[in-house]
């Protein structure tokens, strides 16, 4: 049975002799409190780097894949009806076209604005709202309008308090009416500004831009995961056949699936965060071997008051469980500062990266019970030391 009041002393006992030796305890938890700060902002970045990577990746929605061949507009319109025709489930189908270039309204300009020739399937895929305006209409697409949807970086820095829809900007030299706007999407994992750009209807922007029917990209998505596999395959095996491959040959085209990039993203994520807590661990273990240092010197330092309890009645455990309550004490209090600091600095980190802040418990409880495990660890040492003392030569000590 546990003896509350003969503990109450051992702990009171322990707080005594830490407070009187204020400095050489305020460095002993140094190591402890950079440890723990380093495993919590760590271990919370990380969990904010994974929520930043299932909603920044740049994907293709669930359930998706992209046929892509970067060097020359390669898709036809045919080629997307046969495929429509073949595959079964399909859910969403959009041919794409990317480029890069000059944005002008009046006297203003934006270098790098990325344009997208698109269907209006491609929205729902990437999950992109209109929040003024509309989409294309199929006239639109059909007869190759110069029609745009804006991002929200040029609402901003051409109408900024001003309603864009009807109005024309400029994109290469070639005019656009405004027909539409996007809500803020913000940055991709990739730091790609994706309110920097304008999209506009892929029939237009082959014709403008191109002077090609042809297209560079296809998005893809079924209905359920069940069917992912069998229409990458089957769009697969109608390339392969369109290009007059070999079966021993090599693809010309690549085919990239949102189930990939997102585990690599994981992947990733998890190395970064492995090594991370290695070097956090080092510290730990460090600041674990300072402890035991300061705990050591601090048994030699005492070793006539050791003496002394030993003679009045003190066992050899009382002297064990003495210094270790001292050395666990320590390493607690060093872990409850770094758990504070640690917060602090992810709070701050992710409030100036603009991360969501993700409160971990389990984090703050583990890094509690590790810090008081490795005062246990590191204080048995001098612990067994100060109790193998002889009272006789423990007293006879100056």
């Amino acid at each position: 049975m546990i003896n509350i009041t003969k503990t109450f002393l051992y702990i009171k006992t322990a707080f005594k002799s830490l407070i009187r030796n204020k400095m050489r305890s305020l460095l002993s938890v140094t190591g402890i409190v950079i440890g723990i700060t380093s495993v919590i902002s760590i271990i919370g970045l990380s969990n904010s780097a994974k929520i930043l990577i299932s909603t920044k990746i740049t994907t293709y929605g669930e359930n998706a894949a992209e046929f892509l061949m970067e060097d020359n507009p390669w898709l036809s319109q045919n080629d997307i009806n046969k495929i429509r025709a073949s595959v079964p489930h399909i859910k969403y189908i959009t041919p794409v076209i990317n480029s890069q270039g000059e944005c002008s309204y009046m006297q203003k300009k934006i270098r790098k604005v990325k344009l997208y020739g698109v269907e209006n399937d491609f929205f729902i895929m990437k999950e992109w709202e209109i929040e003024n305006g509309r989409k294309f209409n199929a006239n639109e697409i059909f007869q190759k309008r110069n029609v745009a949807i804006i991002g929200n970086n040029l609402v901003e820095e051409f109408f900024p308090g001003q309603n864009p829809i009807n109005k024309t900007i400029r994109y290469n030299n070639r005019l656009f009416t405004v027909i539409g706007t996007v809500k803020s999407l913000g940055k991709g994992f990739t730091n790609v500004n994706y309110d920097n750009i304008i999209i506009i209807p892929v029939t237009t922007c082959s014709k403008l831009f191109f002077d090609s029917s042809n297209y560079q990209r296809l998005y893809v998505s079924v209905t359920d995961e069940l069917y992912e596999s069998t229409m990458v395959n089957t769009i697969r095996d109608y390339f392969r056949n369109k290009f007059n491959l070999l079966p021993n040959e090599k693809e010309t085209f690549l085919i990239q699936t949102t189930r990939e990039k997102v585990f690599l993203a994981k992947i990733i994520s998890k190395l970064l965060t492995y090594l991370m807590v290695v070097v956090a661990s080092i510290s730990l273990f460090v600041g674990g071997i300072g402890i035991m240092n300061i705990m050591l010197a601090s048994v030699n330092e005492r070793i006539r008051e050791i003496g002394i309890r030993m003679a009045i009645g003190a066992k050899k455990h009382d002297i064990i469980v003495q210094f270790l309550l001292e050395s666990v004490i320590l390493c607690s209090i060093g872990g409850i500062i770094g758990i504070t600091f640690g917060l602090s600095l992810y709070y701050l980190i992710v409030i100036i990266a603009d991360w969501p802040f993700i409160l971990s418990i389990i984090s703050i409880i583990v890094s509690t019970l590790f810090s008081a495990l490795v005062g246990m660890i590191f204080g048995i040492f001098p612990a067994l030391k100060a109790s193998d003392l002889k009272p006789v030569e423990a007293l006879a000590n100056d």
